[in-house]
Parts: C-alpha cells; structure tokens; sequence
C-alpha cells in the first residue's frame, strides 16, 4: 500500500518485491477487507450475560439447586 500512495505503479511493487503483478494487485485490493473478524457472532447478548449471571447469583445466595434448563427457559 505505501508503494502506491509513493506513487509507484504495480509492475514498480511487483518487481521490487518480487511478487506477480496480479498478486499485487489483488493484495491493494483487498486491503480494507482484511480486518473482517473470522469467528461466529455471540449469540447472547450483554442484557443476556447480565441476566443469567443476576439469576445464578440470586440462586446462589438461597443455595437452591438449579439446572441448565433453569438457565436457558
């Protein structure tokens, strides 16, 4: 990227470093696109969190038993 904005053409960056013009290319390309996070979105969300934990500290404090069922319902 900084090879371009030096205003170098990409035969200029491919020779430099030794890489394909086309792979240049698509690599300037696709450079905003490289800081997409790569992992499945939370499916509980932070009122979510807050809520389980309220309810596993409430039981906790009445020492009462409770299951995962408990949780999800």
């Amino acid at each position: 990227m900084k090879g371009r904005q030096r205003g170098m053409t990409y035969g200029e960056i491919s020779k430099k470093y030794n890489i394909t013009r086309s792979s240049i290319q698509r690599i300037i390309r696709n450079y905003p696109n490289t800081n997409k996070k790569r992992y499945p979105k939370e499916k509980l969300t932070k009122n979510d969190k807050r809520r389980i934990k309220t309810l596993i500290a409430s039981q906790y404090e009445r020492n009462a038993k409770f299951s995962i069922n408990d949780i999800k319902d």
